[in-house]
């Protein structure tokens, strides 16, 4: 096992003789680990080099994960900012309101207002894109997903996570825009994409953005 630099970044290398690929992971306090079968430096280094952005972006997210950990009760993820539940008037009623205040029914109060949040945020925003593209959903609807920021099925009916209002309006705006092309294009084909990014050319920087994030 060895150390290297690229930029200033430390890198654990270890050479796994073994593997047919190359790995290269970001542990949780941002320390990053290769293991790779390859033996040069310089093929090494070259590696490194080629993933360097990748690295910086995950390095960026954990930290980022660990700023953006809400504790129940006291603070909430909203528009991709930490608030605490103080600031938010409607949030803070129905917690003071609680008989008991574990954390089954803090997430409830949570659940509740990101889904009435979606209920009064998010079809504005469909409505503006649906005009602008040129597509409109036969219904919408708003539900908690564990796996998904949204899907369009074949009746035209989209159906959003409530989660979304834990993003920008940028991203919350993108996942829209995203479901309405679906509306033509029901699978991920280069003219759905060829679609997506003729009216949401950000796409490529978000779709990565949202990777990053969890529901």
């Amino acid at each position: 096992m060895k150390r290297v630099f690229i930029e200033d970044i430390e890198v654990i290398i270890e050479h796994k003789p073994r593997n047919k690929n190359s790995y290269i992971t970001v542990s949780n306090d941002g320390a990053v680990r290769l293991k790779t079968p390859l033996k040069l430096s310089f093929r090494i280094n070259s590696l490194l080099r080629d993933r360097l952005e990748w690295i910086k972006a995950k390095r960026l997210h954990v930290r980022d994960k660990k700023s953006m950990q809400y504790i129940l009760g006291e603070s909430i993820i909203l528009d991709g900012e930490l608030i605490f539940v103080s600031q938010i008037s409607q949030l803070q009623k129905k917690i003071e309101r609680l008989h008991v205040r574990d954390s089954a029914s803090l997430e409830r109060c949570y659940n509740r207002f990101y889904l009435e949040s979606s209920q009064d945020d998010l079809p504005l925003h469909v409505r503006q894109l649906s005009q602008e593209i040129g597509l409109f959903p036969s219904k919408l609807r708003f539900r908690k997903m564990k796996r998904q920021w949204g899907n369009c099925n074949a009746h035209g009916v989209i159906t959003l996570n409530t989660a979304l209002m834990k993003l920008t309006l940028k991203q919350r705006r993108y996942v829209i825009a995203h479901e309405l092309c679906h509306l033509v294009h029901m699978n991920h084909s280069r003219d759905f994409y060829s679609l997506l990014y003729g009216f949401f050319p950000e796409a490529p920087k978000i779709e990565q953005e949202l990777k990053m994030i969890r529901f």
